[in-house]
């Protein structure tokens, strides 16, 4: 038996089968195999030149032992993190740390970006990594895009 479901302008045939299999995973969703193990707020960031901003970290799950966040980028010496690791214990798992981020002037009129890449690693977090959008803005684009938006 096939079933004629009109989205958009196409129609798609589904199997019955395949309406089944669509509702069992509804009902019972089956767990991510690479489930994000680190929270980040904000995501992305956006940083005037010259100035800085703050994300924070914390990890999605309690580890039983310490687990070390190690703050690679892509160009160091554009966006620059005040720490280079965060440490969470199984006490302070939860608890967003601080990392502020700066950015350097340069002499172009153009807006960045540049990737952070946070890798987590011990009790449980083997090397899981999640990428960070720096968004690198020159200071006249912030200024111009304030005078629009209040226009």
């Amino acid at each position: 038996m096939k079933f004629l479901v009109p989205i958009s302008e196409m129609i798609y045939k589904i199997s019955t089968v395949q309406i089944l299999l669509l509702v069992i995973s509804c009902l019972f969703p089956l767990p991510p195999i690479f489930a994000q193990r680190l929270s980040i707020t904000p995501t992305p960031v956006t940083i005037v030149e010259g100035d800085s901003e703050n994300f924070t970290v914390s990890l999605s799950s309690e580890p039983a032992g310490d687990v070390i966040v190690t703050i690679v980028g892509q160009n160091r010496a554009e966006i620059i993190p005040d720490r280079a690791e965060l440490t969470f214990t199984p006490e302070n798992w939860n608890v967003p740390q601080t990392v502020r981020l700066s950015a350097i002037e340069d002499e172009d009129f153009l807006d960045d970006e540049y990737q952070l890449i946070l890798i987590a690693s011990g009790d449980g977090y083997e090397d899981e990594g999640v990428i960070l959008s720096a968004w690198k803005q020159h200071k006249l684009n912030r200024l111009l895009k304030r005078f629009n938006s209040v226009r």
